[in-house]
């Protein structure tokens, strides 16, 4: 498709806070840039970013990765991810993200009971996620994921960048995370969608120590 042939993409905002709710925010965002990239490539990518870029960064972040290596975004490598949940008897997932917790679901012994908490950052209908992903996937909140503690559980939740010092986090991280928590879970993993932290202000998202984490697992 040729650049005079793309319609400009716009008004999009509506649409990509649903998914971003639903979905999680990168996923929402790696979802729509690569719609875009197939529709009409860069200068269809250009358009979303337009649209979406300044107001969401992690849509700033993912558009910019597409057009640097002219190819639609992959999902995340989870390995290293499944390498740490080895042995668990439960895991638990703080704030949801589509394309890190489906490839993880799909990998982990049948066994191993799954929880999972969803960022209220963005409009969530729990009854539609919760068919969604049921039965393999038990949604549950701030007041009851606890009863999935133990020696052999495990908190993970999405890193969208992070340094030697600092990650970003969705704020369900911070509400969840605490220090007799930290007691209670063999690990805490965070688990780094982005790489290096991003050029844009993480608006939306929190900035919280490195060090919550037991371990900070790359998937770029």
């Amino acid at each position: 498709m040729t650049p005079e042939a793309t319609t400009p993409l716009s008004g999009f905002e509506p649409a990509f806070r649903t998914c971003a709710g639903e979905l999680g925010v990168w996923s929402a965002a790696r979802l729509f840039v690569n719609a875009a990239w197939a529709a009409g490539g860069e200068t269809a990518v250009e358009a979303l970013h337009d649209d979406l870029g300044l107001r969401y960064p992690v849509v700033d972040d993912v558009a910019r990765r597409v057009l640097t290596v002219r190819a639609p975004l992959g999902p995340p490598r989870v390995d290293g991810v499944l390498a740490r949940c080895e042995g668990l008897r439960a895991l638990v997932v703080v704030g949801v993200e589509a394309a890190l917790l489906g490839p993880v679901v799909d990998s982990l012994p049948p066994q191993v009971d799954v929880v999972a908490l969803f960022d209220s950052t963005f409009p969530v209908d729990a009854t539609r996620v919760q068919a969604s992903w049921a039965p393999r996937v038990r949604l549950a909140d701030l007041a009851s994921f606890q009863r999935a503690a133990g020696s052999r559980s495990a908190l993970v939740t999405p890193v969208y960048g992070a340094d030697v010092f600092r990650a970003v986090v969705a704020p369900i991280w911070v509400r969840a995370h605490g220090p007799e928590v930290r007691l209670q879970f063999r690990r805490l993993i965070g688990v780094n969608l982005v790489g290096p932290r991003m050029a844009a202000y993480p608006r939306w998202l929190i900035d919280t120590p490195a060090d919550d984490f037991t371990d900070l697992v790359e998937t770029v």
